[in-house]
């Protein structure tokens, strides 16, 4: 754990002395959809298998799904990035999938 710890804080301070390039940011946005996605696809793969979801809530899956609208209508209202959008979308179709 503590190497990743050690590069995130290193990707934080570089991004936040301005060290990294302002047309580097939207692939960062889109490399957080394409781990996420990776991340979450055995778990779909898994459920498609089994044919059920195990013991995940309706009211929790529910909540997830009402939060990622949320967060889907507040991305585009206030920050208007395509890139954003495309990610908060990806996260959004995975979280819906399981």
């Amino acid at each position: 754990r503590l190497p990743f710890v050690c590069l995130y804080m290193a990707f934080l301070a570089a991004v936040y002395t301005d060290s990294v390039p302002a047309d580097v940011y939207p692939v960062i946005s889109l490399s957080v959809a394409v781990l996420f996605t990776a991340a979450r696809a055995p778990q779909i793969l898994l459920n498609f298998k089994q044919g059920h979801t195990g013991q995940l809530s309706l009211v929790t899956y529910g909540l997830n799904v009402f939060g990622n609208m949320a967060r889907l209508a507040t991305t585009a209202l206030q920050v208007g990035d395509p890139f954003l959008i495309g990610t908060v979308v990806a996260i959004m179709s995975t979280n819906l999938t399981l």
